[in-house]
């Protein structure tokens, strides 16, 4: 099993056979087979199971490396038999590191997040009612003159509403889209050879943007209708000779 930024590097795929030197011992060449192809977060990796690849190697059933699950309550007590193991060159507890992780990656992670996110909802809110405003600004002349010939304040405010909650439908799915697409460019783009960070958006993100983005427009159909029922229809009307 290979990580895929390894396959990609080396234009492997499921079924190609590689050639395997290792740089130990007497040095022998094997060959084996891409079985699957995994998406590793951390690192590259190639991966074989255990008794594949003593048979592979020709050896006994030997290890390097070895994971084990113990009883928080007898870690003392495990700690101090590996230190008792002459020819254990180290250890390490994934608790710790996940805690290191979420304490500083995953702290600067967030605290980027919540930035682009509060910058995100300002522009948001701004770009929704400055359209609706220009809107009514340049349709000024237009409503005050149905006000004259005899429409109410409701049903000139729902012409101009109308227009706008046609580009909201418009706008809403499309920026969706066009977000995922641009997270995942730059997500691709952030990729190395030691850090991978995959294009995952939680539904309810998307959720959340859509609700952000109508309460804006919501409010903005409000500023609208005060607005319509405030007009100065003769001062409108001057205003456009």
């Amino acid at each position: 099993m290979l990580s895929r930024q390894i396959a990609r590097q080396l234009d492997l795929d499921f079924g190609d056979e590689v050639t395997l030197e290792v740089l130990e011992g007497t040095r022998p060449v094997r060959k084996a087979t891409v079985r699957w192809i995994s998406d590793d977060l951390l690192g590259s990796s190639v991966t074989m199971e255990r008794t594949a690849l003593n048979r592979l190697m020709r050896e006994g059933p030997v290890v390097n490396v070895a994971t084990l699950k113990i009883d928080p309550a007898r870690s003392q007590m495990m700690w101090s038999a590996l230190k008792g193991i002459p020819k254990l060159e180290g250890t390490s507890v994934k608790a710790l590191w996940l805690t290191l992780f979420n304490e500083t990656i995953g702290g600067l992670v967030l605290v980027g997040a919540l930035i682009l996110t509060g910058f995100g909802m300002l522009i948001a809110i701004g770009v929704v009612y400055n359209s609706a405003r220009i809107a009514l600004q340049e349709r000024a002349w237009e409503l005050a003159s149905l006000r004259i010939i005899g429409f109410t304040s409701n049903e000139v405010s729902a012409v101009i509403i109308s227009e706008l909650v046609i580009q909201l439908l418009v706008a809403v799915p499309t920026g969706l889209v066009v977000g995922w697409y641009l997270i995942f460019f730059i997500a691709t783009a952030r990729t190395s050879e030691t850090f991978q960070i995959p294009a995952i958006i939680d539904p309810s993100s998307y959720g959340v943007a859509s609700i952000l983005v109508v309460g804006a427009a919501l409010a903005s159909f409000v500023m609208i209708r005060r607005r319509v029922g405030t007009l100065d229809l003769i001062s409108v009307l001057k205003s456009r000779d």
